[in-house]
């Protein structure tokens, strides 16, 4: 767990950019439960 501070501005862009970072981490473990190996899942999706 971590803190972020942001200018109260950028708080909306922050907190999308999170919850997409957050939904694309969920995918990369879905696919690694399924079988995927590591490499592939980050060529695929682009994160770890």
């Amino acid at each position: 767990m971590g803190v972020c501070v942001v200018p109260q501005a950028a708080v909306p862009e922050t907190f999308s950019g999170a919850l997409e970072k957050v939904r694309g981490e969920q995918r990369v473990r879905q696919a690694l439960e399924a079988g995927m190996s590591t490499v592939e899942a980050f060529e695929r999706f682009g994160i770890m």
